[in-house]
């Protein structure tokens, strides 16, 4: 039996961090289930609760990078260097390099303090001698455009950190490794990408991917007006701009806290899956299906659009996630939406009569959200996306069966691969000659700063409606949708 790795007594933020960290290295745990479950077993602040996740995503984000940094200053391999003290090295270097509010002496003395609480002998000296080594190495910052070099580690597209020394692979007589130990992904995807959106499109592509996503609300329709919401929220002292059907928050915070939650105002859901949803145009008295809709934004998205009128279908194979479902459709007046286990909706096809419109938001490699979903970089392999292929067009092929003559479905993912998106499609529809796509959609991942008309804020969001005027950075997921439509009867 494997030896458990050493956890930390939690005295601090950082130490929920390391542990959350750990249960993802050793056991492939959530970073979020982790965090989640510490902040219920204790009253953490605020201030607390935003590091700690801070830390524990960001590391995880940016893992690759740092145990690159790592190796440049340590005196042992990294694999022989003990989990806990790893993870200490990981969240102190991460603080040192990616986090300029926190001053170097007090990253490397908190990481010095929990290396002494491990009780492992040396662990607190050889903590201190790498991190002092990073220290003496990292020169300061400097500002965009990103070029490419062996001494800088780009935070962003306009922020970089410069080292005293050439920490990285050359560029290009080394290109994958450089990008690989300069960027954090593994190597299989950096290829894949370079295939797919050459040089110029992969360093903004893995570069959102590094980044912190915003947090978007949409506004539930049947509760208040985007004007309300961005108004209360406002004078609740929160920052936040209007995007589309959407209010985009420019400050972290546990979104229970926020006004509105307990009242049904809002669920959350990022703009592009909000535009994804939205490509079905659901009508009121319509019957819908959502083939795959936990954990529910969409469907909450559907049911506003159809204003509590009609029927929506909402499966999943899993029966807590319908029970999670079931309980955001009551905080938020939904009554229209009906919870089935996905193996059964077809039987209920054949009772109650086929569908006019379905939603088809497979699972998928989730690479147009490796920002938010922190640890899919390093479980994703090659594999994983042909078995994924199979399962998305199994699921397509299912969902047009219940459709109706003339009826519209919408298949999306929040991937960015050919192979999970427009291929998907195209074979379905060389399969199907009674079916044609009316439109589909692209989104990349990243942040745009949007300033101007609404027209070229519109062009630049792929059609989603911010307000007028200056409105600063938004944020958006990546992701593909096409509308397809099964033709008439003649």
């Amino acid at each position: 039996m494997a030896r458990r790795a050493l956890t930390l007594k939690i005295e601090s933020a950082r130490d929920l961090a390391v542990n959350a960290l750990l249960a993802f290295d050793t056991d492939d745990r959530d970073i979020e289930a982790s965090l989640d479950e510490a902040f219920r077993e204790a009253a953490w602040s605020d201030p607390d609760r935003r590091l700690a996740t801070e830390l524990a995503y960001g590391v995880c984000r940016r893992l690759i990078t740092l145990d690159h940094l790592i190796g440049c200053y340590s005196t042992r391999p990294l694999r022989r260097i003990e989990h806990a003290v790893k993870e200490i090295l990981r969240v102190g270097l991460y603080q040192m390099v990616c986090l300029s509010r926190t001053p170097d002496f007090a990253a490397v003395h908190e990481a010095v303090e929990q290396a002494k609480r491990t009780g492992l002998r040396g662990a607190h000296g050889f903590v201190n001698a790498v991190l002092r080594a990073a220290q003496a190495d990292i020169a300061g910052h400097v500002d965009g455009p990103v070029t490419l070099a062996r001494n800088v580690l780009w935070l962003d597209e306009q922020r970089g950190v410069t080292f005293r020394s050439n920490v990285f692979p050359h560029p290009t007589r080394q290109q994958i490794k450089y990008y690989r130990a300069a960027f954090g992904y593994p190597m299989w995807l950096i290829e894949r990408w370079l295939r797919q959106f050459g040089a110029k499109g992969l360093i903004p592509l893995m570069l959102a991917g590094n980044g912190r996503p915003m947090l978007s609300l949409r506004v539930n329709p049947l509760r208040c007006t985007r004007e309300q919401l961005l108004e209360a929220l406002q004078q609740a002292g929160v920052g936040a701009k209007a995007w589309g059907q959407s209010v985009t928050l420019t400050e972290r915070m546990p979104v229970e806290k926020l006004v509105g939650y307990d009242q049904g105002w809002f669920s959350v859901q990022d703009v592009t899956a909000t535009e994804a949803a939205s490509l079905l145009a659901a009508q009121p008295g319509e019957r819908v299906l959502d083939l795959c809709a936990a954990p529910g934004g969409k469907t909450m998205c559907l049911a506003g659009a159809m204003e509590n009128h009609g029927t929506i279908v909402a499966c999943d194979v899993i029966t807590e996630k319908l029970t999670l479902i079931e309980r955001n459709c009551r905080r938020l007046g939904m009554r229209i939406v009906r919870t089935s286990l996905a193996d059964e909706v077809g039987k209920a096809a054949e009772h109650q009569g086929p569908f006019d419109a379905a939603l088809v938001d497979v699972p998928c490699s989730n690479s147009g959200v490796l920002a938010r979903r922190v640890e899919a970089r390093h479980r994703l392999k090659p594999v994983h996306v042909h078995t994924l292929r199979a399962r998305q067009a199994e699921l397509l092929e299912r969902a047009a069966r219940l459709l109706k003559p003339a009826g519209r479905l919408v298949y999306s993912t929040c991937s960015v691969e050919a192979a999970e998106n427009e291929q998907i499609v195209e074979a379905f529809l060389a399969r199907h000659g009674d079916f044609a796509q009316v439109k589909a959609q692209h989104w990349l991942p990243g942040e745009r700063s949007l300033k101007g008309s609404t027209a070229e804020l519109s062009q630049q969001t792929n059609d989603a409606q911010p307000a007028t005027g200056e409105i600063g950075p938004l944020w958006r997921d990546g992701g593909y949708a096409s509308l397809l439509q099964r033709k008439p009867k003649t």
